[in-house]
C-alpha cells in the first residue's frame, strides 16, 4: 500500500512534542501529556521537555522522553543548538510545539529542519511573529483563534479530558458548596472571589496551591470568613471535588482552556465564569461574569445559587455540547486529522504568514 492510498488509521507517524515550561502542572502540561499518551498508542512518539517532567513519563512507557533544561534563556545559542541536534537525531515526521517559549525556540529552527510543524496556543498572545513559520496553529478556543485571523491555517481544537470509568453520583446529591480550582496566583483573582463571599451565605472551597496562599489566608481572616471559605490546597482527585459541589466558579482575569471548565461540564456541574478562554462558547450568557471584580462575581454567583432548579435546566445545552466537543477522544481525532493532512500534503500549511505582522506586533 503506497502513502496516497493509506487511510488515517493506517498512517503511522513519528511525532515529536516540544514543551517549554520548566515547572508546575497546569492546563498546558496536562493537555500535552494526555495528547502524547494517546498518540503513543498508535504512533512513535518522542517528547522534549524540561528534566523536571521526566517523572510523569514513567507512566507513559510508549513515549520516548528527552530531558533538557528549559530554565535557560530561550535565546541561548548553545541551548538552541542542542535542541536542533536532538530534533535532527529523532528525525520526526511532524513536530508539535506546546506554549510560547517552545514556539519561540522552534520557530528559529524551522527553516533548517524541513519538518511539518504545528503549534498549540493556550492563551491570548500579543506578539504573533514567532508563530508565522509554523505550518498550522491550533487554538484551544475560538477566542484565541480569532487573534490569529490573518494566518492561513488556524484550527480550534478544545482541550479534551477523559473521565475515569468510575460512576460519579448525580450532581443533585452533591454537597451544599461551591468550588473554585486553580493555582493560587494573581491571574486567578481568588482575592476578588473571597471578597465577593462576604455577602454569599454558602460554603466556598478553593482547591490548589500557589504563591498567594499566605495573602489569601490573611484575607480570609481579615474578613472573618473562616467559617465559609476554605483553602483546601492541592487535591489528587479534582473530579470528585467538582462532582461533590453544586457550582464551579472560574474567576480568572485570563485563561487558555480552561480544562476545569471541561471537567465540570462533563460532570454536569454548572459553572459561573468570567469571559476567558472557551467560556463564551459553552456557557449560557447569564452565567458569564462581566469581569473578575468582586461585585460582578457576587451578583452572578448569588443569582445562580438563588435559582438552582433553573440553573440545571439552563445548562442542559452546555452539557450536551461538552459531551460532543470536550472529550479526549475528540481532541485526539481532530489533532491527528491535522497531522495526517500536513504530512500527506506537505505544502498545505506553507507560507503561513501575516500580511501585516509588523502592525500586530505594535
Amino acid at each position: 500500500m503506497n502513502s496516497t492510498s493509506k487511510t488515517k488509521s493506517d498512517y503511522h507517524l513519528k511525532i515529536l512534542y516540544v514543551m517549554g515550561t520548566s515547572s508546575g502542572i497546569g492546563g498546558l502540561e496536562q493537555h500535552s501529556f494526555n495528547l502524547s499518551r494517546l498518540m503513543s498508542q498508535s504512533h512513535e512518539v518522542h517528547f522534549i521537555a524540561d528534566q523536571h517532567y521526566q517523572q510523569y513519563f514513567q507512566q507513559q512507557p510508549l513515549t520516548v522522553f528527552h530531558a533538557v533544561n528549559f530554565s535557560k534563556s530561550r535565546l541561548n545559542p548553545c541551548f538552541i543548538l542542542h535542541i536542533f541536534r536532538l530534533i535532527k537525531k529523532i528525525q520526526p515526521d511532524i513536530i508539535h510545539v506546546q506554549g510560547g517559549k517552545a514556539a519561540k525556540i522552534i520557530s528559529i529552527l524551522l527553516p533548517y529542519l524541513k519538518i511539518s510543524s504545528v503549534v498549540t496556543v493556550h492563551g491570548m498572545k500579543n506578539h504573533l511573529y514567532s508563530y508565522r513559520r509554523f505550518d498550522a496553529i491550533i487554538a484551544v478556543s475560538q477566542r484565541v483563534a480569532d487573534r490569529f485571523h490573518q494566518f492561513k491555517n488556524v484550527h480550534t481544537i478544545y482541550n479534551g479530558i477523559e473521565l475515569p470509568s468510575q460512576t460519579f453520583r448525580p450532581n443533585i446529591n452533591s454537597q451544599r458548596r461551591v468550588v473554585a480550582v486553580g493555582r493560587l496566583d494573581p491571574v486567578k483573582a481568588f482575592d476578588q472571589l473571597i471578597i465577593a463571599w462576604q455577602e454569599i451565605d454558602y460554603p466556598l472551597d478553593i482547591i490548589g496551591e500557589g504563591s498567594q496562599r499566605p495573602m489569601l489566608t490573611a484575607l480570609i481572616e481579615k474578613l472573618g470568613l473562616q467559617d465559609k471559605v476554605r483553602l483546601l490546597g492541592y487535591k489528587q482527585d479534582i473530579l470528585a471535588e467538582i462532582n461533590n459541589s453544586q457550582l464551579l466558579v472560574i474567576s480568572s482575569h485570563k485563561e487558555g482552556g480552561p480544562i476545569v471548565l471541561a471537567e465540570a461540564l462533563l460532570l454536569k456541574v454548572p459553572v459561573v465564569a468570567t469571559n476567558v478562554g472557551m467560556v463564551a462558547e459553552f456557557l449560557p450568557k447569564p452565567y458569564i461574569v462581566e469581569s473578575a471584580h468582586s461585585q460582578h462575581l457576587k451578583q452572578s454567583i448569588q443569582s445562580a445559587l438563588d435559582n438552582l432548579a433553573q440553573l440545571e435546566l439552563d445548562f442542559l445545552g452546555s452539557f450536551t455540547k461538552a459531551e460532543h466537543e470536550l472529550s479526549l477522544h475528540r481532541m485526539y481525532e481532530k489533532t491527528f486529522s491535522l497531522y495526517h493532512d500536513l504530512v500527506k500534503y506537505p505544502n498545505l500549511g506553507k507560507h503561513n504568514d501575516l500580511e501585516k505582522h509588523h502592525d500586530l506586533e505594535k
